[in-house]
């Protein structure tokens, strides 16, 4: 009896101890699994955390780079303008000195005009001084209206010289200028291998942007020959190589 009482009391210690057990190991799973959420949790937000920080990274990042982008885009406008100024200054320098070259030289000639004007007139006031020699005089006049009339001749050469190099300095000036914003649009060449349809094309919308005259557009498509294109114009006389509409026919007639 002793023994049966015995071991019922072992046996509800037991369940007891049982039911102390398992209340802990619950206790201590729910403990674990708070701590496994919580640490879940954590790891979350920090990789929330470190995401929002890397894309604010990239952000930041972009912006610099954009910024360095427009940054070195305007310094490279800057740098091409600089440029072009330097070179419109340099070509403006040599064409004033060959037009005040051209000036000295003008002077010159219409100084010589004035002294050789001088020398007539001195000969006339001999010729109402000297009553005597008539033939020798009137030979001095005649050698004096020769030079005059030489002189003439040589100063009108000149003038019209003066005028053909400056109107082919401005031409020149006008072609070679460098392009850039509200400069003349530069045609591209032709060595007679594509179609010449498609080349007229492009040079005439070259030439009406740039506003040229018949004379210019000759002079144009003369320096944009190259090749057997270039070849044409040792059969053309110089007057036709100035008429646009006769260049554009004979090269037209080569490349049908």
């Amino acid at each position: 009896m002793a023994k049966s009482r015995q071991a019922a009391e072992m046996e509800e210690q037991m369940k007891l101890f049982m039911s102390n057990f398992m209340a802990m190991w619950e206790e201590k799973r729910q403990e674990d699994e708070a701590k496994r959420q919580k640490e879940k949790q954590e790891e979350e937000a920090k990789r929330q955390k470190e995401k929002q920080e890397e894309e604010a990274k990239r952000q930041r990042e972009k912006q610099e780079e954009e910024t360095r982008r427009q940054m070195e885009k305007r310094e490279e406008q800057e740098r091409v303008q600089k440029i072009i100024e330097e070179q419109n200054t340099i070509e403006q320098v040599r064409i004033e000195k060959i037009l005040e070259d051209q000036e000295i030289r003008s002077r010159r000639i219409f100084d010589k005009i004035e002294n050789f004007t001088a020398e007539v007139m001195s000969v006339r006031n001999e010729l109402m001084e000297v009553k005597g020699n008539i033939q020798e005089v009137k030979g001095r006049v005649r050698d004096a209206q020769d030079m005059v009339e030489r002189l003439e001749t040589e100063v009108k050469g000149q003038i019209v010289r003066l005028e053909t190099e400056m109107s082919r300095l401005k031409r020149q000036s006008q072609i070679e200028r460098p392009v850039a914003a509200g400069s003349p649009i530069k045609p591209p060449t032709y060595d007679g291998t594509t179609s010449w349809t498609m080349y007229r094309r492009q040079f005439d919308a070259a030439a009406d942007a740039n506003g040229w005259d018949n004379q210019e557009k000759a002079t144009a498509l003369v320096i944009s020959l190259r090749g057997a294109a270039l070849e044409l114009l040792q059969t053309m006389p110089l007057d036709q190589q100035r008429d646009y509409s006769l260049c554009f026919y004979q090269n037209s007639k080569k490349n049908r």
